[in-house]
């Protein structure tokens, strides 16, 4: 069954019936997934896999094969049945089988039609049979415009500000080299206390990469500190040969 759905609304609509004619091979329908552009439907049974045109329910011109099961031939127990699928946040479909198998089935290209879809049997082996046929929960928190823009949602900018420090070389025995993503100011410095949390030595942040001359400080465990306005942004552990 197909509906329309009015997001403004909650009203359905354009009732459509797809009927697929009984076919043993089929076993149960247990997987459904649309494709990221909402052209096509994904339609997992126990052996075969389908895809659908949303604009398309004829069976003769709008529904196609895409994908067989065969037998496991390399002494695998589980049968890896076509199950659960799940728009991946790659833009992939990804199929999983069911109890105590090691393998799940990938659609790379689900956007394209028929065969250029792209289907891969057993495209992924876990390194152990697991046991449910269930996928990680991937909410879609995209819009359908951009849903597979992989770029990050979050200003980089704001992320660096926020801290990010590299101490290298890590142990050292002399001159300490950070890297740090804040934007420098007089009230940034970079703290250094040992182990009873007492400061040992204090700078200004004035650039990154800023080297630092640790060689008066005696070997052990110590931790390097960005601070601003006297507030911690982020801590890393150093340790002096």
């Amino acid at each position: 069954i197909l509906l329309d759905f009015d997001n403004s609304t909650g009203e359905f609509s354009n009732y459509r019936l797809l009927d697929f004619p009984e076919d043993e091979e089929l076993g149960l329908f247990s997987g459904l997934e649309y494709s990221p552009n909402g052209e096509y439907i994904y339609i997992a049974s126990w052996k075969k896999l389908y895809q659908v045109e949303v604009g398309n329910l004829d069976l003769e011109s709008g529904v196609e094969l895409v994908g067989n099961w065969t037998f496991p031939t390399d002494g695998d127990i589980g049968l890896d049945y076509f199950s659960h699928a799940l728009l991946g946040p790659d833009c992939k479909i990804y199929i999983t089988p069911g109890n105590g198998v090691n393998y799940a089935h990938v659609i790379h290209s689900p956007n394209e039609h028929g065969a250029a879809c792209d289907f891969e049997f057993r495209a992924i082996r876990y390194p152990y049979a697991k046991n449910i046929s269930s996928l990680p929960n991937i909410p879609k928190f995209r819009t359908a415009e951009d849903l597979c823009d992989l770029t990050s949602s979050v200003d980089e900018d704001a992320m660096l500000d926020r801290g990010v420090l590299v101490l290298s070389p890590n142990p050292v025995d002399d001159i300490l080299t950070i890297e740090h993503g804040l934007q420098s100011r007089l009230t940034e410095r970079v703290t250094i206390t040992n182990q009873m949390g007492q400061s040992v030595l204090q700078e200004a942040l004035t650039q990154s990469p800023q080297r630092i001359d640790v060689s008066a400080l005696a070997a052990g465990l110590y931790f390097v500190t960005l601070q601003r306005d006297n507030e911690a942004i982020i801590t890393q552990k150093l340790l002096v040969d």
